[in-house]
């Protein structure tokens, strides 16, 4: 009898990942290492590992400027955002500050399509 393979662990279920993708939101969708940290808090190495999950993922880039002394820029990807935007609209329902029905802008290109409904 086969057995059938674990599943593995949503990228979402990891640590930070929630913090890191509402964080950058927040931050119109982009920022560097020190102001994503402000927002999000936290040890920096922890959250460092998890956007690099969260860029394996394809939702998040990171650029590195070696000739900046270390200036590391955070950027949601267009899933990143799509993924960022559902996640906060979970945490305002939560929170009873969603109108219901109103679709979300993920600020993405109007090509990808940018709204839930």
């Amino acid at each position: 009898m086969m057995r059938k393979p674990k599943p593995s662990k949503s990228i979402l279920s990891r640590a930070n990942s929630h913090a890191i993708l509402i964080g950058l939101l927040e931050l119109g969708g982009s920022a560097n290492a020190t102001s994503l940290w402000g927002e999000v808090g936290g040890n920096y190495d922890a959250l460092k590992n998890a956007a690099s999950r969260l860029e394996e993922n394809d939702l998040v880039k990171i650029t590195d400027f070696p000739g900046q002394r270390g200036y590391i820029l955070y950027e949601l990807t267009d899933l990143g955002r799509r993924v960022a935007a559902e996640l906060k609209r979970a945490e305002d329902v939560l929170a009873g500050s969603d109108p219901e029905g109103m679709p979300i802008d993920y600020g993405a290109s109007e090509e990808k399509g940018n709204t839930v409904r």
